[in-house]
């Protein structure tokens, strides 16, 4: 039996149309018996299990279709964490796709490495457009250990960036919230709190796909799941006030991955069109958000970081979230809610 170097947890909830194309990006010959893939098939009512069993039949050593009863996103990724056993673990979305040849590199890199966390560029990849590659590495030092504390933190992770060892993510115990949209922030978060070590590896892996009907990033589904956002981003503020507690010594580079994702709760409030009932839900969580922390409240207007959208949220604060908050609103935004806003 070879060692598994890589676990691959693969959400697949209703992905036939996609399923074969994230799994042949996974399969060469050099490294698939160094893969252990879990295609988890949460629910679905099409032909992705069964396409993914013909797969696992090809491949039973390195691919393992699951069938379970819909959890949602995180349940996938909670069952996949305590049934892995490769050195090292990445997410995989259905609709995505790993370019294999960088995925070999990475490969390479894992088996001979120990860091706690690896950190991949990764492409963006408009539907039926061109792709985009986002360098996560940029001013980092590559291909070497730096202590986590020690990061001047020029960007925050997602889940496409992010390689965990797997020992770390079992040590932290994190169990994703069931039925809940947007709990790879959560993943992309907590396992910070456990780790030491960070190492930059210069390799587009990831191909995230974007521009798909019904993807949960979308404008009407943030605009629908808005209460999911909520949810995770007062999971996400309990933890760091308890690991503020406890002098985390990574608490910086937690403190703005969760502001990070905060400042992406507002701007999903500034989708919808300007009006007195969004500025409503903005005033509400912005206030609940100061009762639960202070700090992490200060940091989200701060304008050194966030610019425009820290002079944005400073102004309407002094205006009390009131009419002249919502008149600088209408003036600066567009009126059918903001479409981008870096």
């Amino acid at each position: 039996m070879i060692n598994k170097v890589l676990t691959i947890s693969i959400a697949a909830y209703n992905m036939e149309q996609y399923i074969r194309q994230t799994l042949d990006s996974l399969i060469d010959e050099e490294i698939i018996d160094e893969l252990e893939i879990f295609v988890v098939d949460d629910g679905g009512t099409d032909r992705t299990l069964e396409i993914a069993q013909e797969y696992a039949e090809k491949y039973p050593q390195s691919i393992f279709p699951i069938h379970k009863e819909n959890g949602g996103y995180g349940s996938t990724v909670n069952y996949s964490i305590a049934h892995a056993t490769g050195k090292y673990f990445k997410l995989l979305d259905g609709d995505d796709w790993f370019e294999t040849e960088n995925l070999k590199k990475l490969i390479e890199q894992l088996r001979m490495i120990n860091s706690d966390i690896v950190i991949t560029t990764y492409f963006q990849c408009i539907e039926n457009g061109p792709k985009k590659e986002n360098k996560l590495t940029d001013g980092y030092a590559l291909n070497t250990d730096i202590a986590i504390c020690e990061i001047e933190i020029r960007r925050v992770f997602g889940m496409w960036g992010i390689t965990y060892k797997t020992e770390i993510l079992k040590k932290c115990d994190m169990q994703l919230p069931l039925h809940c949209l947007y709990t790879d922030q959560i993943f992309s978060t907590i396992p910070f709190a456990e780790a030491n070590t960070i190492r930059f590896v210069d390799c587009a892996v990831y191909c995230y796909r974007i521009g798909r009907d019904g993807q949960s990033v979308g404008k009407e589904a943030r605009i629908k799941h808005i209460g999911d956002n909520i949810k995770v981003c007062d999971f996400l503020l309990d933890f760091y006030e308890a690991q503020k507690k406890c002098s985390n010594v990574n608490i910086r580079y937690i403190k703005r991955r969760i502001v990070t994702y905060i400042r992406w709760l507002v701007k999903t409030y500034l989708l919808m069109p300007i009006s007195e009932e969004v500025m409503m839900g903005i005033a509400t969580y912005d206030r609940n958000l100061m009762v639960k922390s202070r700090d992490v409240y200060n940091m989200l207007s701060n304008v050194n970081t966030y610019k425009k959208f820290g002079i944005y949220m400073h102004i309407i604060r002094i205006f009390g979230y009131g009419k002249i908050a919502l008149l600088f609103s209408r003036l600066i935004l567009p009126k059918d809610g903001i479409k981008n806003w870096a």
